[in-house]
């Protein structure tokens, strides 16, 4: 089979910028089906996860305003509305952070918002409801009332059970994006979105508190800036421990096996949590929490920033490797490779397709499609590969195949088509 097919990218890495004829297609011999016996398993890709996921959103979405309102009750509406705007602050820094882990392949939006209600709404009321039933069950054995050490609740209690509540999210979209969250990096950035969801809630809870204090003023101001300014990554550097290791379980194991991978990485996960809550317990006043501050949190965001990057390039390498196996069947071309697997490709690519109306959306797709058919391909290279996501991989083909004719379509003078 003869077709239109895989361009040449607009313009050579470290090369100026090159005029739209640089662009144009090349005619290259392209089987109809890559020859390989993966592909040829006639299912089509499964849209469950997709359908569960917008249930889901739905789902979250009436709990979050079920809790919105309790909240609203429980501080009142005008503080509810104060404190949400003030708690809107960190949350930016928080989604800031998150664009920028996952600009290479773009989590799903659906997945995303899956995620940040989980954290605001459905890990609150986890965490509500399994710190009642602690505290209602030892009561019970113990025949009484029990007193709880401040101690105690601060750094084995809440942390535990928040970790938890927050983990059980990333356990379920790892169930229902299976699709998507199919590394280490994937695990980090839904670790992040649900844990900026969660510290979002609690932080509306915990500037309310600060407005009951003796000095309101003097005690909000405090509170903004150890849990907004200082400590907006907090959740974030707990909870992505769990993610890394569910990110981890997607490679190595199916949805059961990833179980004991949850298990696994709640406990660092707990332990960090712990010690950081008991900054407030034992450090000596202000300068005490300040240097425990320096010595323990500082470091360890500085690692997780490290872990991060280190992701992000091994996601870049990953995906120049499995693109390149497409060159030897023409499905692209080692220059397309090249383009859509290096940041500076991209970035060229996307200044090329500026000077056409409408080609910079075309374009962005077409990368995606790319990144989208190298994970994959992935899959199927670890031994995570099976019937449907052979068939997604043939549909990601035809998606990529049919996105770039329609980019050169808009790009292209009529007569170079």
């Amino acid at each position: 089979m003869t077709s239109s097919i895989p361009p040449r990218p607009p313009q050579q890495p470290g090369r100026p910028p090159a005029s739209p004829r640089v662009y144009q297609p090349a005619p290259i011999p392209r089987p109809s089906v890559p020859q390989h016996p993966a592909w040829n398993a006639p299912v089509m890709p499964g849209i469950a996860g997709t359908v569960i996921t917008i249930v889901g959103v739905v789902l979250l979405s009436i709990l979050a305003a079920i809790v919105a309102v309790l909240l609203a009750a429980a501080i009142g509406p005008g503080s509810f509305l104060g404190m949400g705007l003030l708690a809107l602050i960190p949350l930016g820094i928080v989604l800031l952070t998150v664009r920028w882990i996952d600009r290479w392949l773009p989590q799903p939006k659906t997945g995303m918002w899956l995620g940040f209600l989980w954290g605001s709404a459905a890990a609150v009321v986890v965490t509500l409801v399994l710190t009642f039933a602690e505290n209602f069950t030892m009561s019970v054995a113990s025949g009484g009332a029990v007193k709880m050490s401040s101690a105690f609740a601060t750094t084995i209690q809440a942390p535990s059970i928040e970790e938890f509540a927050k983990g059980l999210g990333l356990l379920v979209l790892l169930w229902v994006q299976r699709r998507h969250f199919n590394g280490p990096l994937d695990g980090l950035v839904y670790a992040a979105i649900i844990a900026g969801g969660f510290a979002f809630t609690e932080n509306i809870l915990y500037f309310a508190r600060a407005l009951d204090s003796a000095s309101p003023g003097q005690s909000l101001i405090l509170t903004f800036v150890l849990r907004g300014i200082m400590g907006p990554f907090a959740h974030i550097t707990f909870t992505s421990v769990t993610g890394l290791f569910l990110g981890i379980a997607a490679r190595k194991t199916g949805p059961f096996g990833a179980i004991g991978f949850f298990v696994i990485g709640l406990i660092p996960a707990m332990i960090l949590h712990g010690v950081w809550n008991s900054a407030s317990l034992f450090s000596n006043g202000l300068v005490g929490y300040l240097s425990f501050y320096l010595v323990v949190e500082v470091p360890l965001f500085a690692l997780w920033i490290v872990a991060v990057s280190l992701f992000r390039r091994a996601e870049i390498t990953m995906t120049r490797r499995r693109l390149g196996e497409y060159v030897p069947y023409g499905w692209l071309s080692p220059a397309e490779v090249g383009m859509f697997s290096s940041w500076n490709g991209r970035r060229q690519a996307l200044a090329w397709a500026k000077s056409f109306p409408g080609a910079k959306r075309k374009m962005r797709r077409l990368i995606y499609d790319a990144g989208t058919l190298a994970a994959l391909r992935h899959q199927m290279m670890i031994g995570r590969g099976n019937a449907k996501v052979a068939a997604a991989e043939r549909a990601q083909l035809a998606a990529l195949s049919r996105h770039r004719i329609e980019l050169l379509q808009t790009a292209s003078p009529p007569h170079a088509l």
